[in-house]
């Protein structure tokens, strides 16, 4: 396992805090920087957040960093072809249950994602000795959830963090509007900005 400092390599497992593990896909671009963060959550019974497109050493990656427990649960913050895409295949091979909303119809989405559970903003998910609160945050896309690790009060925002801008994302007034909620929903309890996932 390398340290939190490691930089953001491909397929390679870094613990970022106890239990809370991060994993890059080999899909580094403009829209993905170094490529989407995966994450596993748990030790024994554990947790997949964003398992990203379909790619066969991701795949292998994810599985050798779980070898030590089960998989049983695969969270989607939204369903962008570069974040959803290897959790149907990943609820194959382990019969984890898929969290998330279903793809939005706009041509832009991994159609491949059917939840099996559809999670209410508020929602509060006991995983095994692990509890996720989801919270709907639409912006960078209309499905977006974020999902707020309580016992370390991390959150998991997938890319609604970038909602404003950036080199692919203009600022419109529907991103603007969109990224203010987000932002307020933020500040209202003290979350502050480290890497890509968010700490109290």
């Amino acid at each position: 396992m390398e340290p939190a400092s490691h930089h953001l390599m491909p397929g390679i497992p870094v613990l970022l805090s106890p239990g809370v593990r991060r994993i890059v896909a080999p899909n580094a671009g403009m829209m993905t920087g170094p490529g989407t963060n995966t994450y596993l959550l748990g030790v024994q019974d554990i947790v997949v957040v964003d398992p990203a497109p379909v790619d066969a050493q991701h795949l292998q990656a994810i599985m050798a960093a779980a070898a030590e427990g089960i998989i049983r649960w695969v969270f989607v913050t939204h369903t962008h072809r570069d974040h959803s895409p290897l959790a149907a295949v990943l609820a194959e091979r382990t019969g984890a249950r898929l969290i998330g909303m279903p793809p939005p119809d706009d041509g832009r989405q991994d159609e491949s994602f059917r939840p099996d559970h559809v999670p209410r903003d508020g929602e509060r998910l006991q995983l095994g000795e692990i509890a996720l609160t989801a919270i709907h945050t639409p912006g960078h896309a209309s499905n977006c959830i974020c999902y707020l690790l309580e016992d370390q009060q991390l959150l998991f925002t997938g890319n609604c963090a970038r909602t404003i801008s950036s080199a692919s994302h203009p600022v419109t007034a529907e991103s603007w509007n969109a990224a203010r909620t987000f932002w307020r929903r933020c500040a209202r309890i003290g979350w502050r900005v480290r890497t890509k996932f968010w700490r109290r």
